[in-house]
């Protein structure tokens, strides 16, 4: 839905059973502001127009020197979260009204993260929460609304995205953050992503990496977008924008599969592959990935994805390089060198049997070596499985190791390998041991 009109919106709440939308007018600046109602998130109309914001020191908030409103429901209170916008600096501030159209603001206070969404109509332990931040997410809290306590530890950062918060609520046994994302260095596209956190523990997140549930494509791709606010209404979430021409345009998110207590991304919303990809090519600088880089191997540990891939090169021997993501799709590190090559004669090192002929076990562009790595954190040590293949002989699994703290520091001191099966074997995983029962699982 798009329409044009003389009121442009700044924010939005769930009122009662609707939503309500502020708008403040586009012909001339203005202390006061509009609201709109809507029964069914997409056709809004005219419900009052006296809405303002008094500041602490009884003058009126000037609404076209503010930005980047976040609204919730609180109790009896709404809560407004904003940037107040002064020819000198800019400050994040906070109001409280009971009607969500007359507004006390309580100034700026250094605690109040910059564009935070409280968690609406939740308490942990007799406090409010707040969520907030534009490159990391970190939380504050309150008992009474109006002081507010922050938490210093980063919940989760986004390297390459900056977040603009769009609303936060309880959906089943999780809270649910659905915030807005875009390239740091460019307007689009835009997207929107959730993270759950522990309802019994609002501090501690659920998914190591938050899913995108939507993606500015299509007739929307060429437009400049400027998020006004997300709302839920019962099982819609229902996004709200301004394009570069005035038009308000609104979204509607199904949520039918976010209130079970195990979340089925596939089910809730449509996978698609991503734009991006590939995400990594073969470089032809380096010689030993220089002709295919495929079938990698993941783990997210200290706040990245670690992808540990299979590489081939002028050699044709199939080697593992390293990269690293903050975000799962974007790759901010990448090792010049191969980080596992091969050594031993089961992995294509000179051997006494070689043969002249073609193998009839060949996979890939490679006549041999350290193929199809999988990667398990175990204890104190990382497990590398992967497939050994001399050139010749039937294809063989084989297994090492390294400690952590020289995974993450990127020391690659690989525990002396061996075979872990007979031959004819590609597909192995090393579990975890807290899944019982198994250790490995591998088949032809």
């Amino acid at each position: 839905m798009a329409q044009q009109h003389p009121l442009l919106g700044f924010g939005v709440i769930g009122y009662e059973d609707k939503i309500l939308l502020l708008c403040k007018k586009t012909s001339l600046k203005s202390k006061t502001f509009h609201s709109t109602i809507s029964t069914d998130g997409t056709r809004f109309y005219f419900y009052d127009d006296t809405g303002i914001i008094i500041r602490e020191d009884a003058g009126f908030e000037p609404i076209d020197s503010c930005s980047n409103f976040g609204i919730s429901r609180a109790g009896e209170s709404y809560v407004m979260v904003y940037t107040r916008n002064e020819p000198k600096k800019s400050s994040v501030c906070h109001a409280l009204s009971t009607d969500a159209i007359h507004w006390y603001s309580e100034g700026s206070h250094e605690a109040l993260p910059e564009e935070g969404i409280v968690v609406s109509n939740y308490r942990h332990d007799g406090l409010a929460v707040m969520y907030g931040g534009t490159s990391r997410i970190y939380a504050a809290t309150s008992e009474d609304l109006y002081k507010w306590e922050r938490h210093n530890e980063t919940i989760y950062r986004s390297k390459n995205e900056r977040i603009r918060m769009g609303y936060a609520g309880v959906i089943g046994n999780y809270i649910h953050l659905f915030y807005v994302t875009y390239p740091k260095y460019n307007k689009s596209p835009m997207r929107i992503r959730v993270l759950r956190f522990d309802i019994k523990n609002p501090f501690e997140r659920i998914d190591p990496v938050a899913p995108i549930i939507w993606e500015q494509q299509g007739d929307l791709l060429n437009s400049t977008l400027t998020p006004i606010g997300l709302v839920q209404k019962e099982q819609t979430l229902f996004s709200y924008w301004h394009d570069q021409n005035g038009n308000m345009i609104a979204i509607s998110h199904l949520l039918d599969r976010l209130e079970t207590e195990e979340f089925d991304q596939r089910a809730s919303f449509a996978i698609q592959k991503h734009h991006q990809n590939p995400i990594l090519s073969p470089i032809s600088d380096h010689i030993w990935e220089s002709q295919a880089v495929f079938n990698a191997a993941a783990v997210y540990e200290d706040g990245k994805v670690h992808l540990i891939y299979r590489a081939v090169g002028n050699a044709g021997v199939s080697m593992l390089g390293y990269a690293a993501s903050s975000d799962g799709i974007t790759i901010d590190e990448r090792h010049r060198h191969p980080i596992y090559v091969p050594r031993q004669p089961f992995e294509g090192s000179p051997a006494e049997n070689a043969s002249p002929y073609p193998s009839p076990y060949v996979s890939g562009p490679s006549w041999g070596g350290c193929e199809d790595p999988r990667l398990a954190r175990v204890g104190d040590r990382f497990y590398l499985t992967y497939v050994a293949f001399d050139g010749w002989s039937p294809p063989r699994l084989a297994l090492s190791s390294i400690a952590s703290s020289d995974f993450l520091s990127q020391n690659w001191n690989w525990e002396t390998r061996g075979i872990t099966t007979g031959t004819g074997k590609r597909k192995i995983f090393h579990f975890p041991p807290d899944i019982p029962r198994y250790t490995h699982r591998y088949g032809g």
